[in-house]
């Protein structure tokens, strides 16, 4: 069924129209291209760094024929005029002036290079896959918390919780083994005629069986129970699957953690740097020199100073004759 517009309806409908549904005068087709007259909206009248060329440029390049639409600073410098200058201070200024990007993409050549070079030193020497690593083992530690507590709840619900064997649950016979039955005890027991049947009727109480019962729904309702059963068996499979999983993916971040010490080790050593071995060398040396230095200079210090003890206190000399001369 058609409705019919109102005057009033017809006019609000005509005002959202001119103001808000069609298009008035916008330089931009974000949001506007459902409106009324959005064809409008083209590429000369949208706001741009294009819109003032008035012929389109096409370049030969790699084989292929491309359209430049604005070329670089570069390009349009004029070395000869004498404000060039101030036109490298003007890069200077720009953040992104000193990125080589034919440094950065550049392939190394050699594997000394490895040292050499800032962009590629500084993939071998960070520690992210230490660090990876070891979050990775703080994830693992905690998911075998988790396992640990779902086993002990499937041992309970499967009837095998360790507690049950202890001796307070076991419900076993009183029985005394350490101390000797008193002469009371003794006349009071009647003599019996030991017979099959009696001695296995009256066993003893430390070879007796536990009295324990053990309920495998740990009292709940048995669907309840079974239901409970399966999501702990998934649950656990999982995070042990989790557990596999993240150990392997660990286990590679530090093989790889490994691999790339060594390569930049084996870069170092193709350069010439020094090793740790060759510091330790050298720290060694200097030590042994140093304290070399200082033992001589102490030797020269305990004979500077024996000389001038000697000159300050003259020897004592006999006189007399010696015994048994003539």
């Amino acid at each position: 069924m058609a409705t019919e517009l109102t005057r009033q309806e017809a006019g609000e409908l005509v005002k959202y129209i001119v103001d808000e549904g069609a298009i008035n005068g916008e330089t931009s087709n974000r949001g506007n291209k459902l409106k009324f007259g959005a064809q409008l909206v083209h590429r000369e009248r949208i706001d741009g760094i294009n819109n003032d060329i008035e012929e389109v440029e096409p370049v030969e390049y790699n084989r292929s024929t491309r359209t430049v639409f604005k070329r670089r600073k570069l390009d349009v410098y004029n070395y000869d005029d004498p404000d060039y200058e101030q036109q490298s201070d003007e890069d200077n200024e720009n953040p992104y002036y000193d990125i080589d990007l034919e440094e950065i993409l550049r392939p190394i050549s050699h594997p000394s290079e490895l040292s050499k070079r800032d962009v590629i030193s500084r993939t071998y020497t960070s520690n992210f896959l230490k660090h990876y690593a070891q979050q990775s083992i703080e994830i693992i530690e905690k998911e075998q918390e988790s396992v640990n507590a779902i086993s002990g709840f499937l041992d309970l619900l499967l009837g095998e919780d360790s507690q049950l064997l202890l001796e307070d649950g076991l419900e076993l016979e009183d029985y005394n083994h350490i101390e000797p039955k008193t002469e009371e005890e003794k006349e009071t027991t009647p003599e019996k005629r030991v017979t099959r049947k009696t001695a296995n009727d009256e066993a003893d109480p430390f070879f007796a069986l536990p009295g324990f019962k053990v309920d495998p729904d740990a009292g709940l309702d048995p669907l309840l129970a079974e239901e409970a059963r399966q999501c702990a068996l998934l649950a656990k499979q999982r995070s042990t699957e989790f557990i596999q999983s993240l150990t392997t993916i660990r286990n590679n971040l530090v093989r790889a953690q490994t691999i790339k010490e060594k390569l930049y080790a084996w870069g170092r050593e193709m350069n010439g740097d020094p090793d740790e071995s060759d510091l330790y060398v050298a720290e060694k040396e200097a030590a042994a020199k140093a304290a070399q230095a200082e033992k001589e200079a102490k030797g020269i210090d305990t004979s500077s100073n024996s000389s001038k003890d000697g000159t300050a206190t003259p020897q004592s000399t006999r006189r007399g004759r010696r015994r048994g001369a003539q």
